[in-house]
């Protein structure tokens, strides 16, 4: 591994649980990548499962823009 790839971030999936309503749109786009939580609103599951186009589909389809991608720079 170079030392590039080691301080490459990962790309996560972030859900803001200030903005979702739970329409579980998402899920319908990317189902492997998210869940509901006990509040009835949905989390990520990282890391995500379904492709890139699936993600960037339900990050689309969300009507509160509650889906996006992150960096991980932990």
């Amino acid at each position: 591994m170079t030392i590039t790839d080691q301080t490459k971030p990962v790309r996560i999936v972030v859900v803001d649980p200030d903005k979702c309503t739970g329409s579980t749109l998402c899920m319908a786009w990317a189902r492997h990548s998210f869940e509901v939580g006990p509040d009835l609103k949905t989390l990520a599951i990282n890391p995500f499962t379904d492709s890139e186009a699936a993600i960037l589909r339900a990050i689309a389809e969300c009507p509160r823009h509650a889906v996006s991608f992150a960096d991980d720079r932990s």
